[in-house]
């Protein structure tokens, strides 16, 4: 019988302690968005688009391109932009239900190897309404969102 009680206990304990591990990055808020990965990146541009003209009823030419190139030889606005946006505080939050608002797209140099220099699209981020985020990196498919 007290063996039974132990058991119960330590099965519930650990049930409890998965549902935590996973809720862990729901609950407290974490910082460096950008910087964790901890990539050796030499920031060229930000392509930034705006998608606010998709909620509008009437689809005109000239709003179809709505994107601006922030360049980084412009006393390092990009730098400025990564160490903003990796300052704030931010938590793990579930998939938005509306569309999209803005949208960046970090373009910068990086090392392959020792031979190779690549200039890419690194990361994207979305920004939806109330406050969340959509961060991809360049090789995953795959939105991961946070509310900052």
């Amino acid at each position: 019988m007290n063996k039974k009680k132990i058991i119960w206990g330590i099965v519930i304990f650990i049930f409890f302690a998965i549902i935590v591990w996973i809720d862990i990055p729901y609950i407290f808020p974490t910082n460096n968005l950008i910087s964790k990965n901890n990539y050796d990146y030499t920031y060229k541009q930000v392509h930034a688009y705006d998608y606010t003209y998709r909620q509008e009823d009437e689809i005109d030419s000239d709003l179809l391109d709505n994107s601006t190139w922030i360049d980084n030889t412009e006393n390092g606005k990009v730098d400025k932009l990564v160490s903003i946006i990796d300052e704030l505080s931010y938590k793990k939050a579930r998939r938005p239900k509306d569309w999209s608002k803005y949208s960046l797209e970090f373009v910068a140099s990086y090392d392959e190897d020792e031979y190779t220099t690549y200039t890419e699209g690194v990361f994207y981020i979305t920004f939806y309404d109330d406050n969340v985020i959509g961060f991809q990196e360049q090789d995953q498919h795959k939105e991961k969102y946070y509310k900052i």
